[in-house]
């Protein structure tokens, strides 16, 4: 795996920042939080919680795997804004299913602002598995890759998040948009 830099860098890091930004609009507007900011994660930690929630959004000029990271607890308290249902009234099951939801809500915005801009890329199904099962993870030695992991702190939960971005042309995303001071899509 190599980094890219330079110009080709900012157009992985201006796709991270649309996914973070995407991930924190939703999950407020899906978990109906009051209140949701975006943190770093301060730890490089290898493992960020007991649960992962992923999907593939996938094409041949760009791989991203989005990824959220919780606790059944978490996962739990945020369903309950999603389900108009008290904590206790949501089973497990319910808030895998809602981290799995919110996974593929995500990767719609991005499908979204990928395809509007020439891209043909397509979803997977979200699936949950073990956080401890991301330490086997690696992204492919023949491509250009960004990292990028964060935090979604809103006013009843934390939930951690992460994004690997892939291309074999790092020059295959440089017309990649940003966000303006506004939240709105501006393209470059």
């Amino acid at each position: 795996m190599s980094v890219p830099d330079s110009q080709e860098g900012a157009s992985f890091a201006r796709l991270a920042d649309f996914i973070r930004e995407t991930s924190r609009a939703h999950l407020a507007q899906f978990a109906k939080l009051k209140a949701a900011a975006l943190s770093e994660i301060s730890a490089d930690r290898p493992v960020l919680a007991h649960w992962i929630s992923l999907i593939l959004i996938s094409g041949k000029q760009v791989r991203i795997t989005f990824r959220i990271h919780f606790h059944t607890a978490a996962a739990r308290e945020l369903a309950s804004g999603a389900f108009s249902a008290p904590t206790t009234k949501v089973s497990s099951e319910q808030a895998h299913d809602f981290a799995k939801e919110f996974c593929n809500f995500c990767a719609g915005r991005i499908k979204h602002l990928l395809t509007a801009n020439g891209y043909e890329v397509g979803i997977s199904l979200p699936l949950t598995m073990r956080g401890f099962d991301q330490v086997f993870e690696e992204p492919s030695g023949e491509t250009y890759a960004f990292e990028d992991r964060w935090m979604i702190v809103g006013d009843r939960e934390t939930i951690f998040c992460s994004t690997l971005i892939e291309s074999a042309n790092p020059l295959a995303i440089t017309k990649i948009p940003s966000l303006d001071e506004t939240g709105e899509v501006s393209f470059l």
